[in-house]
Protein backbone atom coordinates (compact mmCIF):
# COMPACT_ATOMS: atom_id res chain seq x y z
CA UNK A 1 0.00 0.00 0.00
CA UNK A 2 1.62 3.64 -0.84
CA UNK A 3 2.21 5.53 2.02
CA UNK A 4 1.37 9.44 2.77
CA UNK A 5 2.58 11.48 5.75
CA UNK A 6 0.25 14.54 6.08
CA UNK A 7 1.90 17.66 7.97
CA UNK A 8 -0.76 19.93 10.01
CA UNK A 9 0.28 22.66 12.27
CA UNK A 10 -3.19 22.40 13.54
CA UNK A 11 -3.92 21.84 17.37
CA UNK A 12 -6.76 19.26 18.22
CA UNK A 13 -8.13 21.22 20.86
CA UNK A 14 -8.49 24.26 18.45
CA UNK A 15 -11.59 23.87 16.39
CA UNK A 16 -11.04 26.12 13.36
CA UNK A 17 -12.20 25.08 9.40
CA UNK A 18 -8.69 24.59 8.87
CA UNK A 19 -8.20 21.62 11.20
CA UNK A 20 -11.71 19.93 10.25
CA UNK A 21 -10.65 20.27 6.51
CA UNK A 22 -7.69 18.12 7.26
CA UNK A 23 -9.13 15.90 9.62
CA UNK A 24 -11.83 15.03 6.75
CA UNK A 25 -9.22 15.16 4.02
CA UNK A 26 -6.86 12.24 6.17
CA UNK A 27 -10.21 10.13 7.14
CA UNK A 28 -10.47 9.69 2.91
CA UNK A 29 -7.37 8.97 2.52
CA UNK A 30 -8.21 5.22 3.87
CA UNK A 31 -10.87 4.99 1.17
CA UNK A 32 -8.59 6.01 -1.39
CA UNK A 33 -6.61 2.63 -0.51
CA UNK A 34 -3.44 5.39 1.11
CA UNK A 35 -1.76 4.55 4.06
CA UNK A 36 -1.83 7.93 5.91
CA UNK A 37 -0.57 9.40 8.44
CA UNK A 38 -1.05 12.50 10.12
CA UNK A 39 1.48 14.35 12.43
CA UNK A 40 0.20 16.93 14.50
CA UNK A 41 2.17 19.34 16.99
CA UNK A 42 0.67 18.32 20.98
CA UNK A 43 -2.64 19.41 22.09
CA UNK A 44 -4.23 20.08 24.95
CA UNK A 45 -6.73 17.54 26.77
CA UNK A 46 -4.80 14.35 25.71
CA UNK A 47 -7.09 11.30 24.55
CA UNK A 48 -9.97 13.24 25.55
CA UNK A 49 -9.62 16.04 23.21
CA UNK A 50 -8.88 13.34 19.83
CA UNK A 51 -11.96 11.23 21.00
CA UNK A 52 -14.03 14.38 20.65
CA UNK A 53 -12.87 15.62 17.89
CA UNK A 54 -13.34 11.87 16.02
CA UNK A 55 -16.65 11.88 17.14
CA UNK A 56 -17.44 15.36 15.90
CA UNK A 57 -16.37 14.62 12.20
CA UNK A 58 -18.13 11.38 12.34
CA UNK A 59 -14.72 9.36 11.69
CA UNK A 60 -13.15 5.79 13.22
CA UNK A 61 -9.24 6.22 14.88
CA UNK A 62 -7.81 8.47 12.97
CA UNK A 63 -3.77 8.07 12.02
CA UNK A 64 -2.72 11.09 14.23
CA UNK A 65 1.08 10.88 16.00
CA UNK A 66 2.09 13.63 18.28
CA UNK A 67 5.39 15.52 17.14
CA UNK A 68 6.34 18.16 19.28
CA UNK A 69 8.69 20.15 16.27
CA UNK A 70 5.27 21.04 14.32
CA UNK A 71 4.81 23.10 17.70
CA UNK A 72 4.42 27.02 16.71
CA UNK A 73 6.96 28.07 19.15
CA UNK A 74 9.70 25.07 17.38
CA UNK A 75 11.45 26.71 14.05
CA UNK A 76 9.70 24.77 11.31
CA UNK A 77 13.91 24.11 9.85
CA UNK A 78 14.74 22.39 13.53
CA UNK A 79 11.57 20.25 11.98
CA UNK A 80 12.83 19.34 8.89
CA UNK A 81 16.38 18.67 9.58
CA UNK A 82 15.35 16.21 12.80
CA UNK A 83 12.59 14.72 10.31
CA UNK A 84 14.28 14.52 7.32
CA UNK A 85 15.24 10.82 6.82
CA UNK A 86 11.73 9.44 8.14
CA UNK A 87 9.79 11.95 5.44
CA UNK A 88 12.06 10.76 2.68
CA UNK A 89 10.91 6.99 3.77
CA UNK A 90 7.28 7.97 2.61
CA UNK A 91 5.89 7.72 -0.86
CA UNK A 92 4.75 11.09 -0.38
CA UNK A 93 4.55 14.09 2.04
CA UNK A 94 1.77 16.32 2.01
CA UNK A 95 1.61 19.73 3.70
CA UNK A 96 -0.31 22.99 3.51
CA UNK A 97 1.76 25.61 5.74
CA UNK A 98 3.86 27.62 3.08
CA UNK A 99 6.56 28.14 5.82
CA UNK A 100 6.77 24.52 6.05
CA UNK A 101 6.92 23.65 2.74
CA UNK A 102 10.29 26.29 2.40
CA UNK A 103 11.58 24.40 5.42
CA UNK A 104 11.33 21.18 3.71
CA UNK A 105 12.14 22.45 0.51
CA UNK A 106 15.98 24.10 2.01
CA UNK A 107 16.18 20.11 3.43
CA UNK A 108 15.10 19.18 -0.40
CA UNK A 109 12.40 17.19 0.90
CA UNK A 110 10.14 16.49 -1.82
CA UNK A 111 6.69 17.07 -0.67
CA UNK A 112 3.12 18.37 -2.28
CA UNK A 113 1.53 22.12 -1.06
CA UNK A 114 -1.98 22.67 -0.49
CA UNK A 115 -2.75 26.51 -0.71
CA UNK A 116 -5.71 28.30 0.51
CA UNK A 117 -4.51 32.18 -0.25
CA UNK A 118 -1.67 33.43 -2.08
CA UNK A 119 -2.15 37.47 -0.71
CA UNK A 120 0.41 37.04 2.10
CA UNK A 121 2.69 34.90 0.27
CA UNK A 122 2.62 37.37 -2.56
CA UNK A 123 3.19 40.63 -0.11
CA UNK A 124 5.95 39.09 1.63
CA UNK A 125 7.96 37.30 -1.25
CA UNK A 126 7.89 34.28 -0.73
CA UNK A 127 5.88 33.27 -3.60
CA UNK A 128 8.98 33.38 -5.36
CA UNK A 129 10.92 30.99 -3.38
CA UNK A 130 8.30 28.08 -3.53
CA UNK A 131 7.91 28.35 -7.58
CA UNK A 132 12.18 28.20 -7.93
CA UNK A 133 11.80 25.20 -5.32
CA UNK A 134 8.14 23.82 -7.90
CA UNK A 135 10.58 24.08 -10.77
CA UNK A 136 13.27 22.30 -9.06
CA UNK A 137 10.76 19.65 -8.78
CA UNK A 138 11.02 19.87 -4.78
CA UNK A 139 7.29 21.00 -4.83
CA UNK A 140 6.01 17.93 -6.57
CA UNK A 141 2.62 19.56 -7.06
CA UNK A 142 0.24 22.62 -6.00
CA UNK A 143 -3.02 22.10 -4.67
CA UNK A 144 -5.20 25.20 -5.17
CA UNK A 145 -8.37 25.39 -3.27
CA UNK A 146 -9.46 27.49 -6.41
CA UNK A 147 -9.25 28.02 -10.16
CA UNK A 148 -8.26 31.50 -9.07
CA UNK A 149 -5.28 30.42 -7.45
CA UNK A 150 -4.49 28.08 -10.36
CA UNK A 151 -4.29 30.83 -12.54
CA UNK A 152 -2.16 33.09 -10.61
CA UNK A 153 0.38 29.94 -9.49
CA UNK A 154 0.75 30.09 -13.50
CA UNK A 155 0.87 33.20 -14.08
CA UNK A 156 4.27 32.93 -11.57
CA UNK A 157 5.97 30.32 -13.46
CA UNK A 158 4.24 27.59 -11.70
CA UNK A 159 3.98 23.85 -14.10
CA UNK A 160 0.17 23.71 -15.40
CA UNK A 161 0.67 20.01 -15.34
CA UNK A 162 1.73 19.91 -11.50
CA UNK A 163 -1.31 21.59 -10.28
CA UNK A 164 -4.35 20.23 -9.08
CA UNK A 165 -7.51 22.30 -8.19
CA UNK A 166 -9.16 21.20 -5.06
CA UNK A 167 -11.76 22.95 -3.17
CA UNK A 168 -12.98 22.12 0.52
CA UNK A 169 -15.41 19.22 0.50
CA UNK A 170 -18.63 17.65 2.22
CA UNK A 171 -19.82 15.09 4.28
CA UNK A 172 -22.98 13.89 1.76
CA UNK A 173 -24.00 11.47 4.38
CA UNK A 174 -24.29 14.20 6.90
CA UNK A 175 -27.50 15.92 5.00
CA UNK A 176 -28.87 13.09 3.68
CA UNK A 177 -31.74 13.06 6.27
CA UNK A 178 -32.29 16.61 6.09
CA UNK A 179 -36.23 17.37 4.31
CA UNK A 180 -36.51 18.50 1.45
CA UNK A 181 -36.51 22.69 1.68
CA UNK A 182 -40.47 24.04 1.59
CA UNK A 183 -41.09 27.56 2.23
CA UNK A 184 -41.87 29.06 5.37
CA UNK A 185 -44.54 31.32 5.82
CA UNK A 186 -44.30 34.02 8.09
CA UNK A 187 -40.90 35.38 8.94
CA UNK A 188 -37.96 33.76 7.06
CA UNK A 189 -35.65 32.45 9.17
CA UNK A 190 -31.85 33.42 8.12
CA UNK A 191 -28.90 31.83 9.08
CA UNK A 192 -25.36 32.64 9.65
CA UNK A 193 -22.87 29.66 10.55
CA UNK A 194 -19.13 30.64 11.17
CA UNK A 195 -16.62 32.99 12.83
CA UNK A 196 -17.93 36.71 12.94
CA UNK A 197 -15.97 39.43 12.72
CA UNK A 198 -16.36 42.67 10.15
CA UNK A 199 -14.40 41.09 7.62
CA UNK A 200 -16.77 38.26 7.36
CA UNK A 201 -19.88 40.86 6.98
CA UNK A 202 -21.21 41.11 10.56
CA UNK A 203 -22.41 44.59 9.46
CA UNK A 204 -24.92 43.58 6.66
CA UNK A 205 -26.07 40.67 9.09
CA UNK A 206 -26.44 43.55 11.40
CA UNK A 207 -28.62 45.05 8.62
CA UNK A 208 -30.49 42.66 7.75
CA UNK A 209 -31.75 41.92 11.14
CA UNK A 210 -33.41 45.00 11.59
CA UNK A 211 -35.67 43.69 8.77
CA UNK A 212 -38.90 42.79 10.03
CA UNK A 213 -40.02 40.07 8.39
CA UNK A 214 -36.49 38.19 8.66
CA UNK A 215 -34.80 36.65 12.20
CA UNK A 216 -31.22 36.49 11.52
CA UNK A 217 -29.34 33.98 13.70
CA UNK A 218 -25.56 34.05 13.98
CA UNK A 219 -23.59 30.95 15.25
CA UNK A 220 -19.82 31.06 16.02
CA UNK A 221 -16.79 32.41 17.09
CA UNK A 222 -16.76 35.95 17.84
CA UNK A 223 -13.21 37.53 16.39
CA UNK A 224 -12.37 40.33 17.78
CA UNK A 225 -15.82 41.78 17.41
CA UNK A 226 -19.14 42.43 18.96
CA UNK A 227 -22.18 40.33 18.68
CA UNK A 228 -23.97 41.81 15.83
CA UNK A 229 -27.03 43.79 16.91
CA UNK A 230 -30.58 42.84 15.82
CA UNK A 231 -29.83 39.23 15.68
CA UNK A 232 -29.86 36.50 17.64
CA UNK A 233 -26.44 35.16 18.85
CA UNK A 234 -25.74 31.30 19.87
CA UNK A 235 -22.12 30.13 20.15
CA UNK A 236 -19.92 27.79 18.43
CA UNK A 237 -21.66 24.42 18.31
CA UNK A 238 -19.82 21.05 17.57
CA UNK A 239 -19.31 20.52 13.71
CA UNK A 240 -21.93 17.14 14.06
CA UNK A 241 -24.23 19.69 14.45
CA UNK A 242 -23.73 21.71 11.81
CA UNK A 243 -26.73 20.00 9.79
CA UNK A 244 -29.18 20.66 12.20
CA UNK A 245 -28.52 24.21 12.41
CA UNK A 246 -28.95 24.41 8.30
CA UNK A 247 -32.36 21.91 8.55
CA UNK A 248 -33.92 25.07 10.72
CA UNK A 249 -32.94 28.04 8.20
CA UNK A 250 -34.90 29.29 5.53
CA UNK A 251 -32.24 31.52 4.11
CA UNK A 252 -28.13 30.81 5.01
CA UNK A 253 -26.11 33.97 4.72
CA UNK A 254 -22.51 34.59 3.81
CA UNK A 255 -21.60 38.00 3.19
CA UNK A 256 -17.71 37.96 3.11
CA UNK A 257 -15.94 40.55 2.76
CA UNK A 258 -13.42 41.64 -0.27
CA UNK A 259 -11.35 42.48 3.06
CA UNK A 260 -10.98 39.29 4.63
CA UNK A 261 -7.31 37.53 4.33
CA UNK A 262 -8.37 34.94 2.55
CA UNK A 263 -11.06 35.89 0.08
CA UNK A 264 -8.68 35.53 -3.18
CA UNK A 265 -8.50 31.76 -2.25
CA UNK A 266 -11.99 31.26 -0.24
CA UNK A 267 -13.62 27.99 -0.33
CA UNK A 268 -15.37 27.50 2.42
CA UNK A 269 -16.87 24.01 3.70
CA UNK A 270 -20.04 25.83 5.48
CA UNK A 271 -21.36 27.11 1.42
CA UNK A 272 -20.77 23.22 0.39
CA UNK A 273 -22.28 22.25 3.67
CA UNK A 274 -25.39 24.63 3.21
CA UNK A 275 -26.01 23.43 -0.52
CA UNK A 276 -26.18 19.87 0.87
CA UNK A 277 -28.53 20.76 3.42
CA UNK A 278 -30.40 22.03 0.20
CA UNK A 279 -31.11 25.68 1.52
CA UNK A 280 -31.67 28.83 -0.36
CA UNK A 281 -28.19 30.54 0.05
CA UNK A 282 -27.09 34.45 -0.24
CA UNK A 283 -23.52 34.44 -0.70
CA UNK A 284 -20.72 37.60 -1.46
CA UNK A 285 -20.54 37.97 -5.32
CA UNK A 286 -16.13 37.08 -5.03
CA UNK A 287 -14.29 35.74 -8.08
CA UNK A 288 -13.59 31.69 -5.93
CA UNK A 289 -17.35 31.97 -4.94
CA UNK A 290 -18.39 32.04 -8.99
CA UNK A 291 -16.46 29.07 -9.39
CA UNK A 292 -18.76 27.16 -7.52
CA UNK A 293 -22.08 29.48 -7.63
CA UNK A 294 -24.13 30.76 -10.82
CA UNK A 295 -26.70 33.29 -9.73
CA UNK A 296 -30.00 32.49 -9.86
CA UNK A 297 -28.67 28.62 -10.70
CA UNK A 298 -27.74 27.12 -7.66
CA UNK A 299 -27.72 30.58 -4.91
CA UNK A 300 -28.18 33.84 -5.57
CA UNK A 301 -24.68 36.28 -5.37
CA UNK A 302 -25.03 39.63 -3.28
CA UNK A 303 -22.32 42.54 -3.84
CA UNK A 304 -20.80 42.40 -0.46
CA UNK A 305 -20.10 45.78 -0.47
CA UNK A 306 -23.49 47.17 -1.14
CA UNK A 307 -26.64 46.28 1.52
CA UNK A 308 -29.22 47.05 -0.58
CA UNK A 309 -28.33 44.18 -2.90
CA UNK A 310 -28.66 41.88 0.55
CA UNK A 311 -32.20 43.69 1.14
CA UNK A 312 -33.15 42.87 -2.70
CA UNK A 313 -32.16 39.54 -2.60
CA UNK A 314 -33.97 38.55 0.56
CA UNK A 315 -36.88 39.86 -1.02
CA UNK A 316 -36.90 37.80 -4.12
CA UNK A 317 -36.43 34.47 -2.33
CA UNK A 318 -39.35 35.80 -0.46
CA UNK A 319 -41.75 37.19 -3.14
CA UNK A 320 -39.95 34.05 -5.77
CA UNK A 321 -40.82 30.64 -3.88
CA UNK A 322 -40.20 28.78 -6.90
CA UNK A 323 -36.69 30.99 -7.23
CA UNK A 324 -36.17 29.80 -3.52
CA UNK A 325 -36.97 26.00 -4.63
CA UNK A 326 -34.88 25.90 -7.29
CA UNK A 327 -32.00 27.12 -6.48
CA UNK A 328 -31.86 24.75 -2.85
CA UNK A 329 -32.71 21.81 -4.95
CA UNK A 330 -30.05 22.61 -8.20
CA UNK A 331 -27.34 23.11 -4.57
CA UNK A 332 -27.97 19.72 -3.67
CA UNK A 333 -27.57 18.42 -7.44
CA UNK A 334 -24.55 20.21 -7.65
CA UNK A 335 -22.88 19.75 -4.32
CA UNK A 336 -22.54 16.03 -4.99
CA UNK A 337 -19.17 16.32 -7.02
CA UNK A 338 -17.50 17.71 -4.08
CA UNK A 339 -17.72 15.15 -1.14
CA UNK A 340 -14.33 14.45 0.83
CA UNK A 341 -13.77 11.09 -0.77
CA UNK A 342 -14.01 12.90 -4.51
CA UNK A 343 -11.47 15.39 -3.47
CA UNK A 344 -9.22 12.64 -2.13
CA UNK A 345 -9.47 11.01 -5.70
CA UNK A 346 -8.49 14.16 -7.29
CA UNK A 347 -5.58 15.08 -5.31
CA UNK A 348 -4.15 11.08 -5.24
CA UNK A 349 -4.70 10.52 -8.78
CA UNK A 350 -2.58 13.86 -9.24
CA UNK A 351 0.27 13.23 -6.49
CA UNK A 352 0.11 9.71 -6.68
CA UNK A 353 -0.60 7.84 -10.04
CA UNK A 354 -0.89 4.30 -9.98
Amino acid sequence: MRTLCYLSTNRLHRVRASLIQTLKTVGAMDLADIDCLLWMPPWKGGEKTRIQREKEIGAGRLPIRTVGGLHSRWPKSLFASVHMRQLRRFDAVYVRSAQLSLALSRKEIVHHLEIHTLRELIRSGALKDIIKYHQQGIVRTFIPITRAAADILIAYGGDPSRIVVAPSGVSLESFSDISIYKPHRGKLRAIYLGSISSDRGSETLSALGQRGDLRVRVVGRLDNTQKPEYCEYQSPIPHDRVPGIYAQADIVLMPYKPSLAHADGISPMKLFEAMAAGRPIVVSDLPPIREIITHGHNALLADPDNIQDWHDAIDRLQCDTSLAIGISTQARKDVKQYSWEERVRKIIKKIMPS
